[in-house]
């Protein structure tokens, strides 16, 4: 093989490789997010009459999402308990088991997710997202009265989302948003790839093609 083949030959392993995996951009920052998607749903789990709250001992169903907990989900209303509710968000979705866990069980070719993040028992604990495609995030959460946002847009379709507190008890979410909009991340590095390939190329014929001249 020559070296001009060589080259091109890994030139294109690599462009395959980048097509084996699912590739996933993660946001902190809602208007982000949302400028790369067109339509969007969100479930912001408003059900509560003031001071009150609602426990679901099996899955709470939203819309078309089945939300499991580590035990039993509460909605909650801020005014239930506003040092730990009162997010300025209005309801929440939350799991006050040990584990701090939800998992969000999703409809076919959901591309996008976005969703507010809270956690108490301490407050601003991290949160660990898992993702359907194996992908793991960490998430540094704010103290009371700040949400942290955290969004992600796959190349492959997301059927689950798991979120976790790892150093607290209690974790809330809200806001929680899905996009079966198919994004282009992939694309554009296939894209990129495929211009790398084209730039060696020229460039290689113009070097043979300069040394079959000198020749002459």
């Amino acid at each position: 093989m020559t070296s001009m083949g060589k080259w091109a030959f890994i030139l294109l392993l690599l462009v395959a490789a980048s097509t084996t995996q699912a590739s996933i951009i993660s946001f902190d920052d809602w208007d982000t997010f949302s400028s790369r998607l067109g339509s969007v749903t969100t479930i912001d789990f408003e059900e509560n009459e003031l001071r009150r709250w609602r426990s679901y001992r099996d899955q709470a169903h939203f819309a078309d999402v089945a939300f499991q907990g580590s035990g039993d989900l509460y909605t909650v209303d801020p005014d239930y308990y506003r040092r730990f509710y009162d997010w300025d968000s209005g309801d929440v979705l939350s799991d006050q088991h040990a584990e701090g866990r939800i998992t969000a069980y999703l409809p076919q070719s959901i591309y996008a997710i976005g969703v507010d993040l809270m956690t108490f028992r301490p407050f601003a604990s991290d949160v660990r997202v898992i993702l359907s495609s194996g992908d793991i995030f960490d998430i540094a959460t704010a103290n009371p009265g700040n949400r942290t946002f955290a969004g992600f847009i796959s190349d492959e379709a997301i059927s689950t989302i798991s979120f976790e507190s790892l150093s607290g008890r209690f974790l809330n979410i809200d806001n929680f948003t899905y996009s079966t909009q198919v994004p282009e991340p992939r694309t554009y590095l296939l894209f990129g790839s495929a211009m790398l390939v084209l730039v060696f190329f020229r460039r290689r014929w113009k070097q043979l093609s300069g040394d079959n001249y000198t020749d002459k």
